[in-house]
């Protein structure tokens, strides 16, 4: 066991060099305007789009960005996302607290849930409640984790109404419910379809 595991992390800086190539090899088909757009911030920088392309390289060889992106990686600049309008290294940063706390509070029920569960299905082997507590749990891994999230979402916070939002100033209450979450079956159909 303590081989594969050790196996498993000797991999990762290989996948992680290959799924990056595969990253920058697939942006590289649009074209270095269309990669430029991603940092424009506003109309001033639009206007020097060809000053961007040659500042970030983006007119080079794959090889020369790539090589470019690795060593600003390895610094610490992983870039800028335009999604945030701020570095990723911030963006991480900032949001890595709420990560950490969602995390914990998931992972404390979890835990104590399985231990639970799993011995009430060792006492009882074979029996009713262990192989109900085998089907739930085959289900729980065959859903995919989106949809668990959305029916999550819809069943704690729009029909029950138990989601209180967190923030660094408090607890806030939830804003206005939407209509997918508003026990309104025809309009979360709607949406499902989209």
């Amino acid at each position: 066991m303590f081989n594969l595991i050790v196996k498993r992390l000797l991999q990762i800086p290989l996948i992680m060099l290959v799924l990056s190539m595969l990253v920058l090899g697939l942006t590289m088909l649009l074209t270095p305007q269309q990669r430029a757009s991603f940092y424009v911030r506003n109309e001033q920088m639009a206007r020097r789009i060809d000053e961007i392309i040659r500042e970030r390289g983006l007119d080079q060889p794959f090889f020369v960005q790539y090589w470019n992106w690795l060593e600003s990686a390895l610094k610490g600049d992983l870039g800028f996302s335009k999604a945030v309008g701020e570095p990723v290294v911030e963006a991480i940063m900032n949001r890595l607290p709420n990560t950490v706390e969602l995390t914990l509070y998931a992972f404390i029920p979890i835990i104590v849930l399985g231990v639970w569960l799993g011995t009430l299905s060792a006492l009882r082997k074979d029996g009713l409640i262990d192989q109900i507590i085998r089907v739930l749990a085959v289900l729980a891994f065959s859903v995919p984790a989106f949809v668990l999230g959305i029916v999550l979402l819809a069943v704690f916070y729009g029909y029950l109404g138990w989601a209180w939002s967190w923030s660094a100033g408090g607890r806030k209450p939830p804003p206005a419910r939407p209509a997918a979450c508003s026990r309104r079956v025809p309009v979360l159909y709607r949406h499902a379809e989209h």
